[in-house]
């Protein structure tokens, strides 16, 4: 599948029919949050390995059609797991990996 390859996230909104979002290997600061959840109408699936993330913001569970999202090679606690894991409570398709991103070529192939 090609990419498109982006120098920060400010770009992102203008993408309006974006399905997957790969930022695996990419800086992330906790600015650009906005700029993700900007495509909660059209993200399917959304890749966060090795972000260094501990927590996520709760604004995600907006995201209506997202139903892959990779926690892989971050540090969360299992409190943050269990914290995550009830924020999608209500959104049963989502499948949340905390293992290699095995499951994205399903999703995003």
């Amino acid at each position: 599948m090609p990419g498109i390859f982006l120098d920060d996230l400010q770009g992102i909104p203008n993408l309006r029919n974006l399905k997957c979002l790969d930022l695996h290997g990419c800086e992330l600061s906790s600015l650009q949050w906005p700029e993700i959840i900007k495509l909660s109408k059209t993200l399917r699936g959304l890749n966060l390995e090795g972000k260094k993330l501990t927590n996520l913001p709760i604004e995600l569970v907006h995201m209506e059609q997202l139903t892959y999202l990779n926690l892989y090679g971050n540090p969360l606690s299992n409190s943050t797991r269990m914290n995550i894991q009830n924020m999608f409570i209500n959104n049963t398709k989502v499948k949340i990996s905390y293992e290699p991103n095995t499951y994205w070529e399903n999703v995003c192939g």
